[in-house]
């Protein structure tokens, strides 16, 4: 028995709902999902960055890296321009390339 006539067969009201939802809404529904999670997955990633000394990952929390030890600097003040946070000994925003005096 084809699935259209299943649907009808329990309420005759589906008739012509029952293959958009079925063969075009429903396979739709696995794909928004893994698109979604893979979003932010890719989110995630952007807030690591490599270690300057060892060139391992380390989260932008981190302060020493769980590699090599290195110390990262935590004194940091807020662009004025994009809002996100420099080094206190940056000249330029490492974000928008904003130039401080």
């Amino acid at each position: 028995m084809h699935l259209n006539q299943i649907m009808l067969s329990v309420n005759p009201q589906f008739n012509g709902v029952a293959p958009v939802v079925l063969y075009i809404i429903v396979p739709l529904v696995p794909i928004i999902i893994v698109y979604l999670l893979w979003k932010m997955w890719k989110k995630g990633e952007s807030e690591d960055y490599a270690c300057p000394v060892c060139g391992s990952r380390v989260r932008q929390a981190d302060k020493y890296c769980s590699t090599c030890g290195a110390e990262f600097i935590t004194d940091t003040f807020t662009c004025s321009l994009c809002g996100n946070d420099v080094p206190a000994t940056a000249d330029v925003c490492p974000h928008c390339g904003a130039v401080f005096e």
